[in-house]
């Protein structure tokens, strides 16, 4: 629905509902299916390879992806036409269970229909967009000796018509100075709810990578470090990790802007390193190479591996209590008055930042903090493995596997509280789990 396009906004595939004039000119007749789709979809790619001197390469390309765009992200009977109720049933101790002989209670004569039963989730947008990322590339690699190799690169990426929603019956702003209850204050007044899906979600990707490939002898290494920054005004149409807004959208849906941040799975910096050895001992190695079958059942065939990884924590945001409903906002922020990480402030799990530098919003006021403005606890990791590989002759051989994962125990703390009205705000209420080992065997033939 948008308002500012003449003659409607609510796509509807009944005619009579536009007709009849029901809605107050809410309702656009947009056919069975879902709005018009682009005419017009090119995605072109080109990409240019070049050595200029023995041992250098230079790459750098450009392209654009387009993904499909959903007719509707919750398939249901009452998001499809013809449009039918959806109700839930609930038996209840000490009266008759709903059976197959009983699927339906007997309704009494049902009472009036109030503005807040009239609501509406996820329907026909009048334009559906298809969504597409431009991605671009600048890369230099050069070969340092013989089996190792380092590259230098920059990848970036720009997002368009990305999937998003509003409640786009969401009340206009509260002014204290003529206090209008939220019912004055809605766009379609004798609706409630109205949930959309939009294709108005936009992102952009910056990143500065360094990348070291090393294949000598039996050690093969792989370490890969990123400098990065991920904005966008909607991560996931549904919201992931941190983001406070949820399934409903931004916190203001007459001004999305103000969700503009960085994206909910923004890392920052990030390294992770990684090798397999293969042990010099046994039969065809430097040290035992022409030890007999048996001795090299002992000492030959172990390899070890391990990955290595760090990187900074995921972005989450504040919340507040929308106060009475009244913005009818799902993502509501709390206030900033201070800072979060003051000179001398040690971070623990008991506050987890400085809970002090946010308060609760006025009546009808939106949050002055901004969406996904602090951090979780970053990334410390090391998993490890011992293999052992046994030749039980051709073709089979036996592969033994001693697996540690968070082999050193390091723990990671999960988001702490951010519901300002929570008495447990800024407090670290969980983690990921602990080391984990196992065992496993393979047989290869």
């Amino acid at each position: 629905m948008d308002p500012s396009i003449p003659g409607g906004g609510l796509c509807v595939s009944d005619k009579s509902l536009v007709t009849s004039g029901t809605g107050a000119n809410l309702y656009k007749y947009c056919g069975r299916q879902a709005g018009p789709s682009q005419k017009l979809v090119l995605a072109p790619r080109a990409g240019i390879s070049f050595s200029p001197v023995n041992k250098w390469v230079l790459r750098t390309g450009y392209g654009i992806f387009f993904d499909t765009a959903e007719t509707f992200e919750d398939i249901g009977s009452g998001n499809i036409y013809p449009y039918t109720i959806r109700s839930t049933l609930v038996a209840v101790a000490g009266q008759n269970l709903i059976n197959a002989d009983n699927l339906f209670p007997v309704l009494s004569a049902p009472g009036p229909v109030t503005p807040a039963d009239l609501s509406f989730y996820e329907p026909q947008s009048q334009k559906r967009f298809d969504p597409y990322v431009q991605n671009w590339s600048l890369s230099v690699e050069h070969e340092i000796f013989k089996g190792t190799k380092a590259e230098v690169y920059y990848a970036g990426s720009k997002g368009t018509h990305l999937n998003s929603r509003g409640t786009s019956n969401q009340p206009f702003d509260y002014d204290p100075s003529n206090p209008l209850p939220p019912t004055a204050r809605l766009p379609y007044p004798n609706f409630g709810l109205i949930v959309e899906e939009f294709w108005t979600a936009y992102s952009k990707y910056d990143s500065l990578n360094a990348k070291v490939e090393s294949n000598v002898g039996n050690l093969n290494v792989v370490a890969a470090y990123t400098w990065a920054k991920s904005m966008d005004n909607k991560s996931a149409a549904a919201s992931i990790g941190g983001d406070a807004a949820g399934w409903a959208g931004p916190m203001d849906f007459h001004r999305p802007q103000l969700d503009y941040a960085v994206s909910s799975y923004d890392i920052p910096q990030r390294f992770v390193g990684s090798f397999n050895y293969k042990l010099p001992i046994g039969r065809g190695q430097r040290v035992l190479s022409q030890s007999n079958a048996v001795v090299d059942a002992f000492v030959g065939g172990w390899q070890a591996n391990g990955i290595v990884s760090f990187q900074s924590g995921f972005p989450f945001t504040v919340t507040a209590p929308d106060l009475d409903s009244y913005n009818s906002a799902y993502g509501q922020r709390a206030n900033l008055v201070g800072k979060p990480y003051p000179n001398g402030f040690h971070r623990t799990t008991a506050e987890w930042f400085n809970t002090a530098a946010f308060t609760q919003p006025a009546l009808g006021m939106y949050g002055t903090s901004p969406r996904n403005f602090l951090r979780g606890q970053g990334e410390n990791n090391l998993d490890a493995s011992v293999f052992k590989t046994t030749h039980l002759g051709e073709p089979l051989a036996l592969e033994l596997r001693l697996e540690a994962f968070n082999a050193l125990n390091r723990v990671t703390f999960a988001f702490p509280d951010s519901n300002w009205a929570d008495s447990t705000f800024g407090v670290v209420r969980g983690a990921a789990p602990g080391r984990i080992v196992q065992l496993g065997a393979k047989l290869i033939w």
